[in-house]
């Protein structure tokens, strides 16, 4: 009998998925090649990249990776990371920059984080997040580049930049928090009811941090009581800036309000409100304290 050959797909549509307990990427990149955004690690030539870690995927060291399809059929490359949580290790400055549309998902790890001081950016076409995305006392970036696409925080997400506390024999010092930029280039920002983003202090100490959403050519709207940012009484408040073409005020006001366990109201954000609406009037009807 003669043989048969059977052609596989076209070059570039094909699926590239990664399973562990924990996966890392690490250093791959100097700073002059991290402040020029070159990549150093590149997952190149698939459709689409499915990175699975079921305790947590991290970032961790001066790092810029790529999922394209360079090389591949040219089109877009979508990426998944379905994790545990996900982490910017300590001092970490790492870009990850997608093609296609980005996902993160999972979130079942909600173990204590060690790590401190990272700076993970991720950056793609659209970005749907419903997973923990965590950088104690550190910096988190989310930007979507595609045409009316967004940044949208669906139910169960965590983006943390909390501040922590640091044991130093018999006492403790209190790490700062950091920030979180939510951006859409050409679209808008949207958290949904059930997700959360917070930039609050370590309950006994330190200074919280700041939150901004930005959406020049979109909207940005947020549901009641998923932003957070507040610090104990003698230390710095968080602060919100906003910048995008439309936005409700007091449906902001809603989201940086918290009803806590105790009955309490506790109303975010308390040192600074940076609001800026590109298209038509800023109304306030509810009320907004700020140092």
């Amino acid at each position: 009998d003669s043989a048969v050959f059977v052609p596989g797909a076209a070059l570039g549509n094909g699926k590239l998925q990664v399973q562990a307990q924990t996966l890392t990427f690490g250093d791959n990149a100097t700073e002059a090649m991290r402040a020029a955004e070159q990549a150093g690690f590149a997952l190149r030539g698939f459709a689409e990249v499915e990175l699975a870690a079921s305790q947590e995927l991290r970032f961790e060291g001066v790092a810029v990776t790529a999922v394209d399809n360079l090389g591949g059929s040219g089109q877009p490359a979508s990426l998944t990371l379905d994790a545990g949580r996900v982490v910017a290790a300590s001092a970490a400055d790492h870009l990850f920059i997608a093609s296609g549309a980005g996902e993160i998902k999972g979130g079942a790890n909600t173990a204590a984080n060690a790590d401190m001081g990272g700076s993970l950016a991720l950056r793609a076409d659209a970005l749907d997040i419903s997973g923990r995305v965590l950088a104690p006392a550190g910096s988190l970036s989310f930007t979507a580049t595609g045409a009316n696409q967004a940044v949208t925080l669906q139910e169960g997400a965590l983006v943390s930049a909390e501040g922590i506390a640091v044991a130093f024999a018999d006492t403790w010092a209190y790490a700062p928090c950091g920030k979180v930029v939510l951006e859409s280039k050409l679209g808008d920002v949207r958290l949904e009811s059930g997700a959360r983003v917070s930039v609050s202090a370590n309950a006994a100490g330190g200074d919280a941090g700041q939150v901004s959403l930005l959406a020049e050519t979109g909207t940005v709207s947020a549901a009641a009581g998923t932003l957070r940012g507040t610090a104990v009484e003698d230390a710095e408040q968080g602060e919100l800036r906003v910048d995008a073409a439309t936005l409700d005020v007091n449906q902001l006001v809603m989201a940086a309000r918290e009803s806590a366990a105790s009955g309490a109201t506790v109303n975010h954000f308390g040192g600074l409100w940076d609001l800026r609406r590109r298209s038509g009037d800023l109304l306030l009807t509810d009320s907004v304290q700020a140092r």
